[in-house]
């Protein structure tokens, strides 16, 4: 039998507070998350339930959930059966704000409410139950806001009306019943585990399946807009789209914060005065020889150095994740930040033998100083050590003394190094996998020596001089390439660089992602600057250009994608840049009502509803604006008790109005009602309590009512 209802039912203000319902697992965990292939979900229902058939939902239906202190009295007149009180310690023998008991009001007193009061000990072990002012400290130190903002409104409510009503069943178990959820560990294996157990709670309750869409867009264009009015969440649809991109990738969900962390998504926000500088790469100052610690800078020097914006930080990053995706053994310390340096193995012509040693053995060598081991020395011991072999005979020159020094002490693990062929040309590249080691034998009169991993062998030399500033390479041993970077290299390695004709399999690459949020703020030609062409997708990998201040070329992985927001009440959308309007997808984000009604907090104090306020508060807007200047759902989340929305909505709502309809109070007092707001004057008029709930009420009230 299959039974419809002519209204909706929210499912955390009607469905799940149904008072024919116990409250177990599956209503307050499961109800709420995504059930792809779990099938259907057993609902437990009391033992005078109604039959399915006869299911009414009605208001008279519902119960109510309160928190509330162990020494109040409760009014028999103010609860009804199937409210349950969460009943917290507040004597002074005790220490306060501890859960004693969940308790069911059934013919006029409480008792215990055995379904949730053993969901409550079994998720909380004795040595693990926190009061709610413990669990608020808890909150802040883990940087789960949501959780604090819910807690904070519950103990404000307790401390001054002696009670807080829960309208959302869930949003109660989440943030006071589950007692604390742990941050994550720093080990892989702890946070293998934190990543399963958010899977299984319900912070997942948003199906991440839903922004497949997203997803097949970024594959097909790398470059996003999402634009909407303020409030419409596209920030946090942005995190959203992202944990969808890495969800289909691995097969596993992986949170957002943990892809930041792997510092794979940058932020930046776009302003008058963001300048290509700051976004691709530019010249600073720099004091050398400046000591902080000093009150003047009078024996420095002033010098320039040019500096990677964002987007060229992002961009190497990519790269060089490419070339550890692509090469297998690759030492986890190659980073972007990884060093460059050349390295002669023998004499150019006349000692091959000493090439060959090294490439068999995957090895890098030195000589000079073949007795000694040199892993405690530092410089002015290498020099001074030459300097006297000099002096007996020997042909060491005391200037190799920095060729040592780079070989054993400088050189780290995950630093590049390209073997020297000619002036300007490399015949290997190679990548540093062991620190320095003293190993004399008789094979080789090269003892000082470091495991490398192999990357490249070119059998015909390659010209690394457009990556070096023109500047040729010196015969010098072992020296740091200033000017090339570990992404310069990559198309030599991975042989996707622009022009090679051959590509590695980019979806296997692993993704970067730059947000940029109010994009149509910034001067776009003169942030992107000649890169407005790179970023589309057909010449990502394929297409150059040749930086102003670096002088190298420079071109963009398809595994960078940027996404961007937009507030159409800042700037219309029709106004945007050409250019930038020509190489991104534009997706709209509105306001959506019905979120709030799928929310945990569906209503204010069991009386506001939100989803109504929302719809009536926008459908006037539009009549007296436009659809750009709508309010988002956003600006009415987690509003957990009266005193959150009031703040929210005399200090966020009503200043939003003024802005959009600037010293127009008999436009601003059409859509907010009189009540709010004097026509004339445009002063705000303050309320409260049940005032500020009766005038709220009327404005949706009022909207109905005209339909």
């Amino acid at each position: 039998m299959v039974k419809t209802f002519p209204e909706p039912i929210g499912l955390s203000d009607g469905f799940i507070p149904y008072k024919y319902f116990e409250l177990n697992l599956n209503m307050l965990n499961k109800s709420v998350k995504s059930v792809k292939n779990l099938g259907f979900l057993s609902i437990t229902t009391t033992t005078d339930a109604p039959e399915p058939e006869n299911m009414e939902f009605r208001e008279e239906d519902t119960r109510k959930l309160y928190t509330a202190p162990e020494s109040a009295i409760p009014d028999s007149g103010n609860f009804k059966d199937g409210d349950i009180r969460v009943l917290i310690t507040n004597s002074e023998d005790q220490k306060p704000g501890y859960i004693v008991e969940i308790q069911e009001y059934q013919n006029g007193s409480f008792n215990r409410y055995e379904p949730l009061m053993s969901l409550y000990e079994e998720r909380n072990l004795p040595e693990e139950r926190y009061s709610l002012n413990e669990l608020l400290e808890w909150s802040r130190e883990d940087g789960a806001t949501k959780k604090e903002k819910y807690l904070r409104a519950v103990i404000d409510d307790l401390e001054e009306r002696g009670i807080y009503l829960a309208v959302s069943a869930v949003a109660l178990y989440d943030n006071v019943l589950v007692g604390r959820k742990r941050s994550a560990s720093n080990s892989k294996a702890e946070k293998s585990r934190e990543t399963a157990l958010m899977a299984e709670s319900t912070d997942l309750s948003e199906d991440i399946d839903s922004y497949d869409i997203y997803r097949q867009l970024l594959e097909h264009n790398p470059n996003m807009i999402l634009y909407g009015p303020p409030g419409t969440g596209k920030t946090y649809a942005i995190e959203k789209i992202i944990e969808n991109m890495e969800q289909h990738r691995t097969g596993t969900y992986i949170d957002f914060h943990t892809i930041q962390e792997d510092k794979r998504v940058e932020f930046l926000t776009f302003h008058q005065s963001f300048s290509y500088e700051e976004f691709v790469e530019g010249i600073r100052p720099v004091l050398d020889g400046y000591d902080s610690s000093e009150l003047n800078a009078n024996t420095s020097t002033l010098g320039y150095r040019i500096e990677d914006g964002i987007l060229k930080r992002l961009a190497s990053r990519a790269s060089v994740n490419r070339v550890k995706e692509e090469e297998a053994d690759i030492p986890a310390e190659l980073s972007p930040d990884s060093q460059v340096y050349k390295i002669s193995l023998g004499r150019r012509h006349g000692e091959d033998e000493i090439y060959k040693f090294c490439r068999d053995n995957s090895l890098i060598a030195i000589g000079w100083l073949e007795s000694h081991d040199l892993s405690e020395w530092d410089y002015d011991k290498i020099f001074d050590s030459l300097k006297s072999e000099r002096e007996e005979g020997s042909q060491a020159p005391t200037n190799d003394a920095s060729s040592v020094d780079f070989f054993v002490n400088q050189i780290s693990t995950g630093d590049i190094v390209v073997v020297y062929d000619g002036k300007y040309t490399i015949r290997d590249i190679v990548v540093v996998s062991e620190e320095y080691r003293y190993l004399p034998d008789s094979s080789s009169r090269y003892p000082h020596r470091r495991k490398v991993k192999w990357l490249r062998h070119f059998e015909k030399p390659v010209d690394i001089r457009n990556i070096n500033n023109g500047k040729r390479l010196t015969m010098k041993t072992v020296y740091p390439l200033r000017n090339v970077e570990v992404s310069d290299l990559e198309p030599f390695i991975t042989k996707i660089g622009a022009g090679s004709g051959e590509h590695s399999n980019i979806k296997k690459a692993l993704p970067h992602y730059l947000v940029i949020d109010e994009i149509n703020r910034g001067n776009i030609s003169k942030i992107f600057g000649e890169l407005i062409t790179l970023i589309e997708a057909d010449k990502r990998d394929k297409i150059s250009v040749r930086l102003p201040y670096s002088r190298k070329p420079f071109t963009l992985p398809k595994n960078l994608y940027i996404i961007g927001t937009m507030n159409t009440a800042d700037r219309s959308i029709a106004i945007i840049d050409t250019a930038l309007r020509r190489r991104f997808v534009f997706m709209e984000v509105e306001p959506a009502p019905s979120v709030l009604a799928m929310s945990d907090t569906p209503s204010v104090a069991g009386k506001i509803d939100l989803e109504k306020l929302l719809t009536a508060l926008n459908k006037r807007i539009v009549e007296k604006f436009d659809r750009d200047h709508r309010i988002g759902h956003a600006y009415f989340m987690d509003l957990n008790n009266l005193e959150a929305f009031r703040i929210t909505w005399y200090y966020k709502i009503i200043p939003l109005l003024m802005e959009y309809f600037y010293n127009d109070g008999k436009t601003i007092s059409e859509i907010i009602g009189t009540a709010f707001i004097d026509p004339m004057t445009c002063q705000v008029k303050p309320l409260s309590g049940n005032a500020l709930i009766d005038s709220i009420q009327k404005i949706y009230q009022r909207t109905i009512t005209a339909q």
